[in-house]
């Protein structure tokens, strides 16, 4: 016999079934937030940080660039700047070096972040034909969209530094 079956009206076996209830949701709930606490806690693991805005698009981004860099596509790698600057010596340069060649085991490292999110360095290490290969590039995330920092904003000072903080 079941425990309801021994139970009569007014003798308090609804707060028996009750109690157990409520214990039974209770672990379930304590099971969740003990997961949820596990997995909030590899983001605070030593060495580890939190991914910076934008990092999918910077990701896909960088995907889609080391496929235009193996096909030598050059105008690909300039739709992927700042419409306001003009990549295009970068780019020949880029191509001139790395462009045209397939790349097997390609490993992309991310950071530092010292931009606020803003401008982070991708460095991308692959293995071509003729040995190892590797590209650092800065991506930028202007809160819509990712680019690359290639090129020069017209009139600008070409020995500018710009891997520096405006003040």
């Amino acid at each position: 016999m079941n425990r309801r079956e021994h139970c009569k009206p007014g003798d308090g076996c609804k707060v028996v079934v009750g109690v157990q209830h409520v214990t039974t949701s209770l672990r379930a709930m304590l099971a969740t937030v003990a997961l949820a606490a596990a997995v909030a806690g590899c983001s605070m693991l030593s060495g580890t940080t939190p991914a910076p805005s934008g990092q999918m698009q910077r990701e896909a981004l960088i995907g889609s660039f080391i496929d235009a860099v193996q096909r030598n596509d050059a105008a690909a790698i300039a739709a992927m700047t700042d419409p306001l600057v003009d990549p295009r010596a970068d780019i020949a340069a880029l191509l001139d070096a790395h462009g045209g060649r397939p790349w097997e085991n390609v490993r992309v490292a991310w950071g530092p972040d010292e931009w606020g999110g803003q401008a982070i360095y991708a460095t991308i290490a692959a293995t071509t034909p003729e040995g190892p290969d590797s590209i650092k590039i800065l991506t930028i995330w202007d809160t819509k969209r990712a680019t690359l920092a290639l090129g020069a904003a017209p009139g600008a000072d070409p020995g500018a530094d710009t891997t520096s903080p405006t003040p």
